[in-house]
This record gives C-alpha cells, structure tokens and sequence, in this order.
C-alpha cells in the first residue's frame, strides 16, 4: 500500500503545473480530429462492429476484475483520447480500466498494452509502437512521438490521480483539471540523434518543484520506422 501512495504521489507531482487552454482550442480541436479521422478520400471510419466487439470483451474483463477487487466500488472503462492519437493513430482508439490499457483497432483487434506509467517497464507499448510503422525523420516527429506514448501510458494514473483527488468525482476542482490538461511552456525538450537512435530528455522549466522526467530512446531502421522504444527515469536504473 505504501509503494501504490509513493507512486500515486510521484504521479501528481509529475504531471502537475499545466495550462489553460484558450476558449476556442475546444472547438478547434474538434475540427483537427475529425478531419484526420477520415480516410484521404473524406470517408469518416466505420467503428459499428469493432466498437459491438469492444462492448463484449470490456463488461467480460470488467466483470472479471469486480469478482477479483471483491470491492462494492463498480468498474468502468475510459476512453483515452488526445491530438496526437488522432494524428498518427487514427485507426485506433484506447481505453484503461485505471490499471490496464487496452487498444483497439478498427477492425475488432483488442491489444492489451500493459499498466503504463504503473510500470517501470512497458514492453508492450514499444512492441505496439514498433508495428505501427511510424517514420521518425525528425527531432520534432521524435518529440512528438514521446508525448503520444505519455498522453496513452499516463491516463491510468492521471484518472487515479483525478479520483483521489476529487473524492471519487464528488468534487470539481477547476485547478486539478487545468493541471492535468497539459503545458509544453513548462517543459524544454531536447532531442539529439546518434547513429540509429533518437534520445528525448524533457527538462521541467516551471517554477514549481517537480520530479525529474522520463528520458526516451527510440531505435529507428535505415528508412526511420520505429524498431524499439526504450524509457528510464533519471532517478531509476533499470536493470
């Protein structure tokens, strides 16, 4: 119980000092999603029979989960949803049950991808990566491909944080929120490349006090499709 307190506490301070975002980045960001969600010929993806599919696996893993919790609090899924995921994975959409993640393509295929930012290691994250065939021809694609995997693997613990946080959702903390939205002005990324890997070290620019981040590695081909990502904290040698 004392780890899961340390790690949930790690995770607010983490994710803390965020902006707010002007009064039209709503209605903008709806426009940008529904335009990269359509296939090049305007055709808006048809989600009917992978979302029935979807329907039928998560009350079976939630039901499951309910028996093994043996807790009178119901279960839910959320689905996990950001700019970038709608940009280079449009054929997909993610869920947590605030522990595991899953995604889903829009075929029906379910994939679980680990516990995210709950583990110190997510093989299946960088194996999900590697199959999606993103090029990484940049510092500014590689940096974006850093905060993809962050907006995926943080969202169990970000809806922790936000549960405790709000008394099981009883409470609405315009501050918690604007905390957990997100702010690059608080963060300086710097990328280098060697050889066949490019390496993203976020560095905490705010005021505030704030844990040191999460430094990435990602291990390109000849032509930049992604081979492997690899993450460590810079207070954590990993074996």
């Amino acid at each position: 119980m004392k780890t899961l307190t340390r790690i949930l506490t790690i995770s607010a301070v983490i994710i803390s000092t965020l902006l707010v975002q002007n009064p039209n980045a709503a209605a903008q960001q709806q426009t940008v999603r529904k335009r990269i969600s359509k296939d090049p010929k305007g055709v808006k993806p048809d989600w009917t029979e992978a979302e029935a599919k979807w329907k039928a696996f998560s009350e079976k893993h939630l039901d499951k989960m309910q028996k093994l919790s043996k807790s009178s609090e119901l279960r839910q899924f959320t689905e996990i949803r950001s700019d970038l995921i709608y940009k280079y994975l449009p054929k997909f959409k993610f869920f947590t049950d605030e522990y595991l993640i899953f995604a889903l393509n829009i075929s029906g295929e379910i994939t679980p991808l680990g516990m995210g930012l709950w583990s110190l290691k997510n093989p299946e994250i960088s194996d999900f990566m590697m199959k999606q065939e993103i090029k990484v021809k940049d510092a500014s694609i590689a940096i974006e491909v850093v905060k993809l995997m962050e907006d995926i693997m943080s969202a169990p613990n970000r809806i922790g944080v936000l549960k405790i946080n709000t008394n099981n959702y009883k409470i609405f903390d315009k501050d918690m929120y604007r905390r957990l939205s997100g702010d690059d002005s608080q963060w300086k990324y710097n990328v280098t490349k060697e050889n066949d890997i490019w390496t993203v070290k976020p560095e905490y620019i705010g005021s505030a006090q704030h844990m040191a981040p999460t430094i990435s590695e990602i291990v390109v081909d000849n032509i930049g499709r992604i081979k492997e990502v690899r993450q460590q904290h810079r207070d954590i040698r990993l074996p």
